[in-house]
């Protein structure tokens, strides 16, 4: 068995290992009241995600259907324009997991474009300015849900790390300092006792 390193000789050691049994005792509730949070956290995120993923579904779904019935009714050399979009990202942090939390969405929308040539290419922008900024929001929610799994998972390895190795350690050096402890007041007990004129062989 390997000597926790710094454990002071004697009565002071069971007092010094005392002290860190209960520390890493509430470090290991504190870590698991943690994971708790994150496993709350992670299923709301996983909701969110999953609506995410189906809305920006159905808006590119949406977006590809007005692109084609825009392409089609456009006159001959109909040009389509093209325009940037620029997200901003929000973030937020729970038990120690930063995660975007919401996107915003927004188009440099220059007034020197040509005007759509038919409705149907108006219907079309519109579509996939929509399908653009739920695409956003979708990869915001999987990279919510992506880093408290993170947080999830190194939560765990340290809750692990303190029930199965480090208190067991702790307690094992402090049952055997128990017993060591125990050992020398008997012997100190009976060197007294010989010392005070005790059990005599004569």
């Amino acid at each position: 068995m390997s000597t926790v390193r710094g454990l002071p000789p004697g009565r002071a050691g069971r007092t010094w290992l005392a002290g860190r049994l209960q520390a890493s005792r509430r470090a290991g509730d504190l870590l698991d009241r943690k994971l708790r949070i994150l496993r709350h956290e992670r299923a709301r995120a996983a909701h969110r995600a999953a609506q995410a993923e189906r809305l920006w579904i159905a808006a590119w779904r949406d977006a590809e259907w007005w692109g084609l019935r825009a392409s089609l009714l456009a006159p001959p050399g109909g040009q389509a324009v093209s325009r940037q979009a620029r997200v901003s990202v929000r973030w937020a942090a729970v038990m120690g997991a930063r995660y975007p939390s919401s996107v915003q969405v927004s188009r440099d929308d220059d007034p020197t474009a040509p005007l759509a040539v038919s409705a149907a290419a108006t219907c079309a922008a519109h579509a996939a300015a929509e399908a653009v900024a739920r695409a956003a929001d979708a990869a915001a929610a999987r990279a919510a849900l992506g880093a408290v799994d993170h947080e999830i998972e190194g939560t765990q390895l340290r809750l692990r790390a303190i029930e199965h190795s480090w208190v067991p350690r702790l307690q094992q050096q402090a049952d055997a300092l128990d017993l060591i402890l125990a050992e020398n007041e008997t012997t100190e007990a009976v060197l007294r006792k010989l010392a005070a004129g005790g059990p005599n062989d004569d």
